[in-house]
């Protein structure tokens, strides 16, 4: 069983070794219990660590009872991402990481949350619950502080 900090350093060595080239697409979803905004946001700003570009656009859609969150990010070089999450009785993770050169997926079933060390940026959890009220994309500028 390993933690989701281990995994998210093991991706960043890969990223670092530019065994993928430039990250272009990331797909990052996650079960666990409880409810999934903070984890979607805390994976978010992860996410947007790896793609190394200025986040442009955000939209996040959200079950009606708040089970399920998709975020979709949008980066200005034209990298993007989709980071979910679901209410579950275990934790999983489902990640892909394409690249221009190459791609990384990693599935894990008995992943633990507990611990994980990439602090909620207060930035990106106002722009998701920003777009969660308005049902509308939220646009990022380069004043924001985000950086992918």
């Amino acid at each position: 069983m390993s933690t989701i900090d281990e995994l998210h350093r093991a991706v960043q060595t890969v990223l670092a070794d530019h065994r993928l080239g430039q990250p272009v697409f990331v797909r990052y979803h996650i079960w666990g219990p409880g409810p999934p905004e903070e984890a979607v946001v805390r994976l978010a700003a992860v996410v947007r660590s790896w793609l190394g570009q200025d986040l442009s656009c955000l939209f996040a859609v959200a079950a009606a009872d708040r089970t399920h969150l998709t975020v979709t990010l949008q980066g200005s070089q034209g990298g993007t991402a989709l980071v979910s999450g679901s209410s579950a009785s275990e934790a999983h993770v489902d990640l892909m990481v394409l690249g221009n050169h190459g791609a990384l997926y990693q599935e894990d079933s008995a992943v633990r949350w507990e611990g994980a060390a990439e602090p909620a940026d207060a930035v990106l959890r106002e722009a998701v619950a920003q777009a969660l009220r308005s049902d509308t994309p939220v646009r990022l500028d380069a004043g924001t502080g985000l950086r992918w």
